[in-house]
Parts: structure tokens; C-alpha cells; sequence
């Protein structure tokens, strides 16, 4: 009998890379094949693994929505969020406890400031009236209504209309 052969220890490191990929290709071969059972195992645990993943980036979209103007997104307060809910369900619900919770305790950043939006322009009002109605007025009802400080500025938004070819009719 002979006897076994010495093997010298591989250093990876030091291999060029075609060492290294007949490397791996042979320590690759010498792996046990999965078996199918096992493939399947695996299979499912990535697949619930997946959709629990998913769920849990449902509820966290559904929570930073509702919280989009009081909670900042960011690596620390999801850090702090994640250890203060522990081992607790997934939940909107307990997002929220938990997030009033930290608030409160002042561990959370703020989020950042936001300028006010104006509000949007609001459309002028004619009360009515038209350049049609106004050429149909007698003389003395359009002196009224051109000396009252309620039409004035309405009569002069027609008229500027008007001569900028907008029509309200």
C-alpha cells in the first residue's frame, strides 16, 4: 500500500485567475448534488421568505404615506423604529404606536422643513356679469354700478378682458 500523498495548503489569494476558476470548478464538483427535496425546501423558504419581505415593504410604503409630512425617512429613524418594534408583527398599527411612542420620547429626527404651498389663484369673480350685459345697461344703472366699490373692479377686469380679446360671455 502506499502511502497518502502530502497536499500542499491553497492560498486563493495568490492564484491567477484561470488557477482560480479550475479551482472552484473542481471544489464545485466535489459538492453533494441537492437533492430534490431539499431543492424544494430551499425554494420555499426564499419564496415565503420573498413574500414576507414584500408584505413588510407594503406596510412600511402605507405607513410613510400616511406619515409623509411628520415622519423623515432615513437610515436612524428606521433604525430605531426596527429595534423599538423588536419581535412585534408587522403591522401599520404598530408602526404607529411605536413611532407616537418614540416621538414623544424625542428619539426620532424631524423631518425636514417644507415652504408652505400657496394656496392656488382662485378664478375672478364677475358676479354675474358680462361685457354683453354691461353694453345692455342704460347709462344710469352703469354709472351706479362703475361709482359702486363692489362692481368698479369687476367692470375693469371686463373691460381689460376685453381689450386683451378674452371673452366672458
Amino acid at each position: 500500500m502506499s502511502e497518502p500523498t502530502a497536499v500542499a495548503a491553497v492560498d486563493p489569494n495568490v492564484m491567477t485567475p484561470e488557477q482560480k476558476k479550475n479551482w472552484e470548478a473542481t471544489v464545485a464538483a466535489h459538492q453533494p448534488a441537492e437533492t430534490a427535496e431539499a431543492k424544494a425546501a430551499r425554494e420555499k423558504v426564499e419564496r415565503d421568505a420573498r413574500i414576507e419581505f414584500e408584505r413588510r415593504d407594503q406596510v412600511s410604503r402605507t405607513f410613510a404615506v400616511k406619515h409623509a409630512d411628520t415622519f423623515a425617512p432615513g437610515t436612524y429613524n428606521a433604525e430605531k423604529m426596527l429595534s423599538e418594534m423588536g419581535t412585534l408583527p408587522w403591522t401599520v398599527e404598530n408602526l404607529e404606536q411605536t413611532f407616537e411612542r418614540l416621538t414623544k420620547q424625542g428619539q426620532l429626527l424631524p423631518p425636514p422643513y417644507k415652504d408652505p404651498v400657496p394656496a392656488a389663484p382662485q378664478p375672478f369673480d364677475y358676479r354675474g356679469l358680462t361685457l354683453k350685459k354691461l353694453k345692455a345697461m342704460s347709462r344710469t344703472e352703469y354709472k351706479e354700478k362703475l361709482d359702486s366699490p363692489e362692481y368698479a373692479p369687476i367692470i375693469a377686469q371686463i373691460v381689460k378682458d376685453y381689450n386683451e380679446g378674452k371673452s366672458h360671455e
